[in-house]
């Protein structure tokens, strides 16, 4: 008999930051998603504008 783990899917969001504060606060923000067994990813990127 072979037992299948079935792994949930997870919903992935962009989230552009303005610096790297607003990316850790992402990063908080995931881990609680993580920890209330929430299906999400939150994908950071620091967005830079060049003039």
């Amino acid at each position: 008999m072979s037992r299948t783990l079935k792994v949930a899917r997870r919903r992935r969001y962009f989230i552009g930051c303005e610096g790297e504060s607003e990316q850790g606060y992402v990063a908080l923000l995931q881990r609680f998603a993580n920890e209330a067994g929430l299906a999400v990813h939150l994908d950071t990127k620091v967005i830079t504008r060049v003039c």
